[in-house]
C-alpha cells in the first residue's frame, strides 16, 4: 500500500510541475498575442490557462504574478471595469507590466 501512495505522490508532484510549465509557456504565448494584436488567439489561450489553474500547480515566485497580468490584459481586452481601482493590486504589478511592454 505504501508503494502505491508514494506512487501517487510522485504522479501528484510531476503533474504539478509540468502544469507550472504549461502556464509559464502560454503566459509567454498569451502576451505576444496582446502585443501583437490577436485578441481571439488572446482569449483563446486565456481559456487554456483557465482550465490548467483549476488543477494541481507547482507556484514559483511569478507564478501569481504572470496570472494577475493576464487578468489585467483580459480585463482590458473585454472592457471590463477599467474605471474602477482594486484595492488588492499592487504597485509593483504594474511596474511589471511595464517591463512586459517595453
Amino acid at each position: 500500500m505504501a508503494a502505491n501512495e508514494t506512487e501517487v505522490n510522485n504522479i501528484a508532484g510531476v503533474e504539478a510541475t509540468v502544469n507550472r510549465w504549461i502556464v509559464d509557456y502560454y503566459s509567454h504565448l498569451a502576451l505576444d498575442f496582446f502585443k501583437n494584436k490577436k485578441y481571439a488567439e488572446f482569449c483563446g489561450i486565456r481559456d487554456v490557462l483557465q482550465s490548467v489553474l483549476v488543477r494541481p500547480l507547482e507556484s514559483s515566485d511569478v507564478t501569481q504574478t504572470k496570472i494577475r497580468v493576464l487578468q489585467f490584459l483580459s480585463r482590458i481586452n473585454d472592457g471590463e471595469h477599467l474605471g474602477e481601482i482594486n484595492r488588492g493590486f499592487h504597485v509593483c504589478l504594474l511596474v511589471s507590466l511595464f517591463v512586459f511592454f517595453l
